[in-house]
């Protein structure tokens, strides 16, 4: 009889448990367990990957070139791009037209290094800041009036720039958000979301910002394991619904944040560790396709990155 009642009430918390997962998860587009498409890049630590039309191109630490592979063929190494001068890229995004890469650098943290997606052996620079800091990169919307969002992470301010170096905008993040890491802007048009946090003191949030900078909404707080907690939010991306993806680096996983009316709601964990993620520091979307930068890290250093590859959710393209 006890055994019939243990099993009994094992089985209702089960149901429970499932209950409340799928009321937490019915807005959710994303599938439950992602399809894994495969890996690439296994090597070094990586800091930075997009997709140029067939071309996936990324960097790596302490590296002086872009690596290009097919975006059909997962592992189909097409060569390598030198890049004059560059010799620790940390951050990597592509211009909304295609037409122009963006690269940060360990060893030069005081210009932004572009380069020509139509003449490769093209490659200028200029100058984002006098910060001495290494920053966070972005690219802006198709209806935007510039190219490439850089966040400042020790004087506290978003700028937008042209991909000739020219300066758009300048928007200060407020102080309570200590140690920014990335910035991107809102398709909507009303503002932007930033992420930040590294250290145990500080919170690890993702919050909202109205176009003059003002603070609308966060989501997370001081470092932890859990639905509502983050730690070492890396990098985020926003999707066609206008959702925000997480790359939750010490908690091995990515997820989904929802924003309604201003508002920021957990929503899922689109990929998790038993996904194979280890420490995602990097994503990028392209439509129902994740493409999330792993890096293993040891006592807080990246010694080895790699690319893998997962269908979320349905949608074009197939492959």
């Amino acid at each position: 009889m006890d055994g019939f009642v243990f099993i009994f009430a094992f089985s209702f918390l089960i149901g429970t448990l499932l209950t409340v997962a799928d009321a937490d998860n019915k807005d959710n587009p994303y599938y439950p367990v992602p399809r894994e498409l495969g890996s690439f890049g296994d090597g070094d630590p990586i800091y930075g990957i997009f997709r140029v039309k067939e071309n996936l191109t990324l960097v790596r630490d302490s590296a002086s070139h872009l690596e290009i592979y097919d975006v059909h063929r997962r592992n189909d190494w097409k060569g390598k791009l030198e890049v004059e001068g560059m010799k620790g890229p940390y951050d990597l995004v592509g211009g909304d037209d295609c037409r122009s890469l963006f690269i940060t650098d360990w060893w030069d943290a005081t210009n932004i290094i572009t380069v020509s997606t139509k003449s490769q052996n093209q490659v200028d620079r200029f100058p984002m800041s006098k910060e001495g800091t290494v920053v966070g990169l972005a690219a802006t919307k198709a209806t935007s009036d510039s190219d490439v969002i850089v966040t400042y992470s020790q004087s506290l301010e978003i700028k937008e720039f042209t991909k000739f170096g020219a300066l758009v905008r300048r928007v200060p993040i407020p102080p309570s958000i200590a140690q920014p890491r990335h910035t991107i802007k809102l398709a909507s048009g009303k503002g932007y979301a930033v992420c930040h946090g590294y250290g145990p003191a500080e919170k690890h949030r993702v919050c909202l910002l109205d176009n003059s900078g003002t603070e609308i909404d966060c989501f997370g707080g001081f470092p932890g394991k859990g639905k509502d907690k983050l730690d070492v939010c890396a990098r985020i991306a926003e999707d066609a619904d206008q959702n925000i993806i997480v790359a939750d680096r010490n908690n091995k996983r990515v997820i989904l944040l929802s924003n309604q009316d201003g508002k920021l709601r957990y929503v899922a964990e689109i990929v998790r560790e038993r996904d194979g993620l280890s420490g995602p520091i990097r994503i990028f979307l392209d439509g129902p396709i994740l493409y999330v930068v792993d890096n293993t890290f040891n006592e807080g250093l990246a010694v080895s990155g790699k690319v893998l590859v997962f269908r979320v959710k349905d949608g074009q393209p197939n492959f």
